[in-house]
């Protein structure tokens, strides 16, 4: 028994292929140019939990104030966030114009 093979038309993977370079080149230049993106959402989490049970809310767990006191959230090096951004860059170019190389044009 023979499975039949799924042929996608070109221009629908033509289409996705398109699609997944532009997202991940948009994705890139926001990690090399704003490398704190997404970073804020923790840090201000945190601040406003903080807050919160200084204010007397109850800790959902033990000593919850004591480690929100002592470890504050870390965002890593800001170089790794930059070079991420660049590698994503890269793989996008590789997407969008190593298939066009290998077809001849």
């Amino acid at each position: 028994m023979v499975l039949a093979e799924v042929v996608y038309p070109a221009t629908f993977v033509q289409g996705w292929r398109m699609l997944s370079a532009i997202v991940l080149s948009a994705l890139g230049i926001i990690f090399v140019i704003w490398p704190r993106f997404l970073l804020p959402l923790g840090e201000r989490q945190h601040a406003e939990r903080l807050r919160e049970l200084r204010a007397g809310e109850p800790e959902t767990y033990f000593e919850e104030l004591r480690s929100l006191e002592a470890y504050s959230p870390k965002c890593g090096s800001l170089a790794w966030r930059r070079a991420l951004g660049a590698l994503t860059i890269a793989v996008a170019v590789g997407v969008s114009i190593i298939p066009r190389l290998v077809a001849g044009g």
